[in-house]
């Protein structure tokens, strides 16, 4: 037996103790993971068709990922015509398409924001696999966003 009936502690210390070691779980729980990298293949590493078809992959993700950076454009375009919008009816009086409008504006400027990230993180992804399965300019060109 771990305790005797002599050791009780009030309950308060019991659960204080509790949550001491809910709180050093929690902090272990969401400490940050070290983001993880692939080492760099040496050239020839991978067969060439596998590193034929892997480049392609490469090419393809970084298409979409232009494709990605003109809807964020567009998106930032279309949160700016609404801020304009919003102003537009402000000084005409009508508060309630100014509020319909600024509320259209927040919701694009976040949506932007995502695909800011998104983008972002794809960029990364793409340059690591880009020195992982091609190599020479090719994949410098790939990691500073040229795609053909």
């Amino acid at each position: 037996m771990l305790f005797s009936k002599n050791d009780r502690q009030p309950l308060t210390v019991a659960m204080a103790r509790a949550r001491a070691v809910l709180a050093a779980f929690d902090d272990e729980l969401n400490r940050a993971v070290p983001r993880l990298t692939l080492p760099a293949r040496e050239a020839g590493a991978l067969p060439t068709a596998a590193q034929a078809r892997a480049a392609a992959a490469v090419h393809a993700v970084a298409d979409s990922l232009a494709a990605m950076e003109t809807v964020l454009g567009e998106s930032r375009a279309m949160a700016r015509d609404w801020h304009r919008r919003a102003e537009l009816a402000r000084a005409e009086g009508r508060q309630d398409l100014a509020a319909q409008a600024r509320r259209r504006a927040r919701e694009t400027e976040e949506a932007a924001a995502l695909y800011e990230d998104e983008i972002v993180e794809a960029r990364a992804l793409v340059g690591e696999w880009a020195a992982h399965v091609v190599s020479g300019s090719t994949a410098q060109d790939i990691r500073d966003g040229a795609t053909n």
